[in-house]
């Protein structure tokens, strides 16, 4: 097989895959996790990261009561942009890292070509292993010895992937031009009373086609997002999330088109006039106008706060990238709006906690200049709990301090494996 990205089907043949492979050296590692529990912290004063502390300086409790911090550590750690010319002696002693590249993406354009170049030339060196997923689709990389040809393999991957998805969305828009016309077409006829139904149709089968968009596309997998975690534990590397998400876009309806303007005036008289089935229907369209901008402006459902305690603890940094989408419609009565997604809430959560960099820009090359030579550092805190399969709610304190402290309360796996079980319950 050619070097570069081995593409994978599932997440979970990732994680298998790594389990296998990394046999020995996860056993050791979980099983001192039996003995000791390691708190990631980070702290902050007016929003400035604190560098200073030292093991005295923090108390750790465990259900309330008081533990003895048997370890401390600080750490940092960034990404160096610097020339990855690297001659033999110097590739060898340089310390792998584990990359983990997430894509989201409805458009390759120039903006993500010239971000990916900056990414192979000046971030990922030849020793470090890659993840990457792109829409549905993942690939690994054991090393990047053949760095061009990773490369090529993923630009040729994410061109794929973003045209297929762009192609599904664009079916969702095609549902909703033909409803706009459907309607036009009823209102030439002058017929009050199909019209009536026609408008009604129109607005509930919007409503229907985003929800069905909104949950194919827009919210996560709450399952792969705790195998991932999963995955991420185990990896025993310094480990980079870097994730690029398209902002998404949806047809709006333009409130001030003449076409609008003529179904608000309309709806208007239905509500005052004498036909009961007339103010019947002007109610119900107007329900279905409500319930359209509250669904488009809000991101519901999806517990992005309790997601991201999911990787507080797995030492990772996330970074993440938001690039703005552009598209065009011939259809005069409608336009694209971005709309509110619980994949960006939960990205926006993660990065926040794990001490990454969240930018909005088209521009990928200058955004991941600017994530480089972000300093991740935060403090590790070790404590032997009193019962190793049952480790109770953390709380952290500071003495004399009151700076922002962010991290986990909740800090073994177990407990996500509870918290998807209570969801499912619920």
């Amino acid at each position: 097989m050619k070097k570069g990205l081995l593409i994978l089907f599932c997440l979970g043949i990732v994680v298998t895959g790594f389990r296998y492979g990394q046999q020995n050296e996860n056993m050791k590692k979980e099983n001192v996790l039996v003995v000791n529990v390691e708190v990631p912290v980070r702290v902050y004063s007016k929003g400035k990261v604190v560098t200073n502390l030292t093991r005295n300086d923090f108390k750790i409790y465990e259900s309330g009561k008081l533990q003895k911090i048997n370890g401390f550590i600080q750490k940092k750690k960034k990404l160096k942009v610097q020339d990855l010319e690297f001659n033999v002696e110097e590739n060898r002693s340089y310390k792998s890292r584990y990359f983990v590249l997430v894509f989201r993406i409805t458009q390759y354009n120039e903006h993500v070509r010239d971000g990916l170049d900056y990414l192979f030339r000046k971030v990922l060196k030849k020793s470090d292993q890659l993840l990457i997923f792109v829409n549905n689709k993942t690939a690994f990389c054991e090393n990047l010895s053949d760095i061009n040809s990773t490369k090529k393999d993923l630009v040729e991957l994410i061109r794929k992937e973003s045209m297929e998805a762009r192609n599904k969305q664009l079916l969702h828009v095609q549902s909703i031009e033909t409803l706009i016309n459907k309607q036009k077409f009823e209102r030439m006829l002058q017929n009050p009373i199909s019209y009536w139904w026609v408008v009604e149709e129109y607005f509930r089968k919007f409503l229907e086609i985003w929800k069905e968009y909104k949950k194919r596309y827009l919210i996560p997998d709450i399952n792969k997002y705790y195998n991932f975690a999963r995955l991420l534990k185990k990896i025993n590397k310094e480990k980079w999330v870097i994730n690029f998400y398209q902002l998404d876009v949806f047809p709006d309806i333009i409130i001030n088109s003449e076409h609008m303007n003529h179904v608000r005036q309309k709806v208007g008289l239905w509500e005052q006039g004498t036909s009961p089935e007339g103010v019947s229907v002007a109610r119900t369209i107007r329900r279905h106008i409500n319930a359209i901008e509250k669904e488009m402006s809000l991101a519901m459902d999806f517990p992005a706060d309790e997601v991201a305690k999911f990787f507080h603890n797995v030492d990772a940094t996330f970074h993440s990238i938001f690039m703005k989408t552009t598209r065009s419609t011939l259809q005069q009565d409608m336009a694209y709006r971005e709309v509110a997604s619980e994949l960006e809430n939960s990205l926006r959560s993660i990065t926040k906690l794990t001490g990454g960099e969240l930018i909005v820009s088209t521009n990928m090359e200058k955004s991941l200049e600017e994530i480089s030579n972000v300093e991740d550092n935060y403090y590790i805190l070790t404590y032997a709990p009193d019962n190793p399969d049952k480790v109770g709610k953390i709380k952290i304190k500071l003495k004399g301090h009151k700076y922002k402290l962010v991290y986990s309360s909740n800090l073994r796996f177990g407990y996500l494996g509870h918290y998807l079980e209570n969801k499912e319950i619920r």
